[in-house]
């Protein structure tokens, strides 16, 4: 999964973020982190799901978001995002890509803008103002809207209830256990519980901050997000359809016993979210 900062990383590399255009700073974030991905899920359809946005940079290096409220934008997580001023348009979304390496198909789009709250702190950069990522959650504004049959989901309000125990899905395109080399690149989902805070409290202690962060897993470990799901969405159902609450940011290990997956909240950013998709 992502890096902690106190533990040593089995696998590193150096993300960075495009720098937003409302009221951040011109000049990119630079990210270094362990990526992450589902273990213990099951193959997933792009076409039951096609709020799934693949975002790629580079020719292997990619992480998850999603469709959000119209066509044209798309959350994921502040780390995720990679661009600078050379390489900026070999960024892209995609839409409709069941295997992130298959070239050629699903609908690609390149990313026109990006907001990041001026909150984001980044632990890799700044290790005095953050030691894990913090506030971690992006928008993409593409430079043109999505095709129809790809379907946007909503997020949760805010002032939305994490009840613990609450059963919730987790979906990307990452590894399926920490000892792969390289992610398969299928989509995969898995339900997790969400956890009380006092559990996250005592994983990480005073990493975890529960007005920003929730997070989830079993306690015995096994179910997860691991490389290449940074951004993945946590969906929650409140009954009538699935609803995005949290996105994969950071924790210790892939699905390790007792450390569960911290996720930036995303009923904390309801009113910027509303604000950066209009």
């Amino acid at each position: 999964m992502f890096k902690h900062k106190r533990v040593a990383s089995k696998r590193k590399r150096t993300v960075k973020t495009v720098a937003a255009v409302a009221g951040v700073a011109a000049a990119a974030v630079v990210a270094t982190a362990t990526a992450q991905a589902v273990v213990g899920g099951k193959p997933a359809r792009t076409d039951k799901n096609s709020f799934m946005m693949l975002i790629k940079y580079g020719k292997t290096d990619f992480c998850a978001g999603v469709l959000a409220f119209d066509q044209i934008h798309v959350i994921t997580s502040a780390e995720c995002i990679y661009s600078t001023e050379d390489n900026k348009d070999e960024t892209r979304v995609i839409a409709g890509r069941a295997n992130a390496y298959t070239k050629k198909t699903g609908t690609p789009i390149r990313v026109k803008d990006v907001w990041i709250p001026d909150s984001f702190a980044d632990y890799s950069t700044d290790p005095s103002k953050a030691k894990v990522p913090n506030n971690d959650i992006a928008v993409l504004r593409l430079a043109k809207p999505m095709p129809s049959q790809y379907k946007p989901i909503k997020w949760v309000p805010s002032g939305f209830t994490y009840t613990p125990g609450t059963k919730a899905r987790l979906l990307g395109w990452g590894t399926t256990s920490a000892d792969q080399e390289k992610s398969p690149g299928d989509l995969r989902e898995a339900t997790l519980p969400l956890l009380p805070d006092s559990a996250c409290k005592r994983a990480y202690q005073g990493d975890y901050n529960p007005e920003n962060m929730i997070c989830g897993g079993k306690p015995k470990g096994g179910v997860g997000a691991c490389v290449n799901d940074r951004g993945a969405p946590l969906l929650v159902s409140d009954g009538k359809e699935w609803l995005l609450a949290g996105l994969a940011s950071w924790g210790e290990g892939c699905a390790e016993a007792g450390k569960p997956d911290v996720m930036t909240k995303v009923s904390k950013f309801a009113g910027d979210l509303a604000s950066a998709t209009k």
